[in-house]
C-alpha cells in the first residue's frame, strides 16, 4: 500500500526532524524516496534521495550513504545519465567492499551491468551479471538472483536471441512466484509481452500487456504504466491503427518527461521502425497533432483509447 506506506514515512520523518533525530530522519526520508522509486516517480525519488545522502555524509554513517549511492545510481540509468550512475555506484561500491558488504556488492554490480546493456556493451554486461549473481547465490538471495536472470534476458533479448530471452525470464518469473513479488512478476509480464511482439505475435503481447496494465494501475506504478503504454503504441501501429498508437506513445513520453525516465540506447530499435512507419502513413501534421493529444492524456485514457482500436479490429 504505497499511499498508506508515504503517510506514516511522512509523519516519521517530521518527528524525527522535530528533536533532531538526524539518523532516523535520513532513514525515513530514504525510505520515503523507495517508495517513490518503487512506483517509477524518480524525479520525487532523487529530490529525497539527495537530501537524505546529504544527511549521511553529515552523520558520517557509510552503510547509509553506499546504500543511497545504490539507488541515485539507478535513477541516473533510468533517466539516461550513465556518468552520474556510473559515479554513484562507483562510490557506492567501494563503501560496500570497504565494510564487506557483499550484498551491497551484489546489487551494486547487477546495476552496473545494466548500464553496459542499455549502452550496448553485453560482454561487460553478462561478466557483471555472473558475478553478482554468484554472490547472491551464495547468500541465498533469490530475490537478488532473479532480478539477475531477468537482467540476462534482456542482454539476450538486445543480442538478438529470442529463445534465450524466454528462457531467462521464465527462469526469473519461476522465482518471483516463489517470493511472492507481484511487483516484478508484472515486469516480467510486459516483458514476454515484448518477446510475444518481436516474434510477431500480437495477441500473445496484447494480452501480457493487458495483465502488466493491470497490475500496475492498481500499484499506481508510472514506469509500469508507461512501458505497457510503449509496447500498446508499438501493437496498434502494427495493426494499421496508426493515430491511436501515436497517442498511446504522445501518452508515454509524457510520463518519461515527467518522472525522469529514458529509453535505453539498446532498446530504441524496438520502437524506432514502428514510429517511422506510422508518421509515413500519417503524414508529418497529423503525426505531431496525434503525438501532442497523446501528451495531454491521463494513462488511462490512452489505455482505453486502444482497447477499444482493439474491439473494432
Amino acid at each position: 500500500d504505497h499511499p498508506r506506506a508515504e503517510e506514516l514515512f511522512e509523519k516519521a520523518l517530521a518527528m524525527l526532524t522535530e528533536v533532531g533525530e538526524k539518523h532516523g530522519a535520513a532513514l525515513a526520508l530514504r525510505n520515503l524516496a523507495v517508495v517513490k522509486l518503487s512506483q517509477g516517480q524518480n524525479r520525487a525519488a532523487r529530490t529525497r534521495l539527495e537530501r537524505s545522502l546529504e544527511m549521511w555524509r553529515q552523520i558520517g554513517d557509510r552503510g547509509g550513504m553506499a546504500w543511497d549511492l545504490n539507488n541515485l545510481g539507478i535513477l541516473a540509468t533510468e533517466r539516461g545519465d550513465y556518468l552520474s550512475a556510473q559515479a554513484y555506484l562507483n562510490e557506492g561500491l567501494a563503501l560496500f567492499e570497504e565494510s564487506g558488504n557483499r550484498r551491497g556488492v551484489a546489487w551494486t554490480l547487477q546495476k552496473m551491468a545494466s548500464i553496459e546493456g542499455d549502452e550496448g556493451r553485453y560482454d561487460p554486461a553478462w561478466a557483471l551479471l555472473k558475478e553478482s549473481l554468484a554472490i547472491f547465490e551464495d547468500l541465498g538471495d533469490k530475490h537478488g538472483g532473479a532480478w539477475c536472470i531477468e537482467e540476462m534476458s534482456l542482454v539476450a533479448r538486445s543480442r538478438g536471441d529470442l529463445t534465450a530471452a524466454r528462457s531467462y525470464l521464465d527462469q526469473a518469473t519461476e522465482r518471483f512466484r516463489e517470493i511472492d513479488d507481484r511487483q516484478a512478476i508484472a515486469y516480467a509480464t510486459q516483458r514476454r509481452g515484448v518477446l510475444h511482439r518481436l516474434e510477431g505475435d500480437l495477441d500473445a503481447a496484447m494480452a501480457c500487456n493487458d495483465e502488466a496494465l493491470s497490475a500496475f494501475l492498481s500499484a499506481r506504478e508510472s514506469r509500469g504504466i508507461m512501458r505497457v503504454l510503449q509496447e500498446r503504441a508499438m501493437i496498434a501501429i502494427g495493426r494499421g491503427h496508426h493515430g491511436k498508437g501515436i497517442r498511446a506513445w504522445g501518452a508515454a513520453d509524457a510520463m518519461r518527461e515527467e518522472h525522469e525516465l529514458s529509453i535505453p540506447p539498446s532498446e530504441r530499435g524496438l520502437f524506432e521502425p514502428l514510429l517511422s512507419e506510422a508518421r509515413t502513413a500519417l503524414g508529418d501534421p497529423a503525426y505531431e497533432s496525434a503525438l501532442g493529444e497523446g501528451r495531454t492524456m491521463k494513462p488511462e485514457e490512452a489505455a482505453q483509447s486502444l482497447l477499444e482500436a482493439d474491439r473494432t479490429g
